[in-house]
């Protein structure tokens, strides 16, 4: 009997591999455990079931992650689940609500410098610079960003900074045919420093995009049971319902998860 114990409790010990899948974002996986860590924590008090997992930011790890059968579930970024999700069977459980959102989307924020005329950028030829800190595709801003607004005849051209702190102060300066593209994290991260800096306080919002898709809880190839799936499903939605859950919630960027 005590050997069948022991046998039960090495079963229920083995953890299910929960991942954080975001190509292109920021940090690492080492600055990140602390916080995965508390959501694993939290996810298991709620749910009974024991997970570990990790951040990756790298398409090619992510992806070989998922071919190697090393992920059960995990959140990835929509650009992510749009490109592999038939590839590596990802089917997706759960929608994110990002921290500064109200909803289950993700929204996009244009900023610029003073004294704007978009009807003139329109007509020019010259490029119009948008710096950000993601890669973005002429087929993204057309497609989703602008798609049915009249920016979609700027002649815009992404480009992509490592330093996006720089790319803002010299927009705020007035750089002639420079804007920033913003995340909803940016964003909000902005919107408080335009309050302490100086350098930033000629930032104009001058496009807000609409509601457009979140990261997602994925499950890779069914590999979690129908039951199992039912308690992390329930874990997940009940999270903002505490003080905790509402915390461990903020310090992954989220807050909380929807059908």
């Amino acid at each position: 009997l005590l050997s069948l114990f022991f046998i039960f409790l090495s079963f229920r010990a083995q953890a299910a591999s929960f991942y954080f899948v975001h190509p292109g974002g920021e940090g690492d996986g080492q600055s990140a455990r602390p916080y995965l860590q508390g959501f694993f924590d939290y996810l298991e008090e709620l749910s009974g079931l024991p997970f570990e997992g990790k951040y990756l930011n790298n398409v090619e790890d992510a992806e070989a992650a998922c071919k190697e059968k090393s992920i059960d579930l995990a959140i990835v970024s929509p650009k992510f689940y749009k490109q592999f999700h038939k590839k590596l069977h990802l089917k997706r459980v759960l929608k994110t609500i990002p921290v500064y959102s109200t909803g289950p989307y993700e929204k996009y924020y244009i900023m610029s410098g003073p004294d704007v005329d978009f009807q003139a950028l329109m007509k020019q030829s010259k490029p119009v610079h948008l710096f950000a800190s993601g890669n973005y595709s002429q087929g993204f801003l057309r497609n989703q960003l602008f798609e049915g607004e009249d920016l979609v005849k700027v002649p815009w051209k992404s480009k992509q900074t490592d330093d996006l702190l720089a790319a803002i102060k010299k927009v705020a300066e007035g750089e002639k045919n420079s804007f920033v593209l913003l995340t909803g994290h940016e964003f909000s991260v902005v919107n408080k420093m335009r309050k302490k800096d100086a350098s930033f306080k000629k930032l104009m919002l001058v496009f807000t995009s609409k509601g457009l898709a979140s990261s997602s809880l994925v499950m890779v190839k069914d590999k979690v049971s129908a039951e199992d799936l039912v308690k992390v499903k329930k874990a997940l939605l009940k999270m903002p319902e505490s003080l905790t859950g509402n915390v461990v919630l903020k310090r992954i960027r989220l807050k909380g998860f929807a059908e």
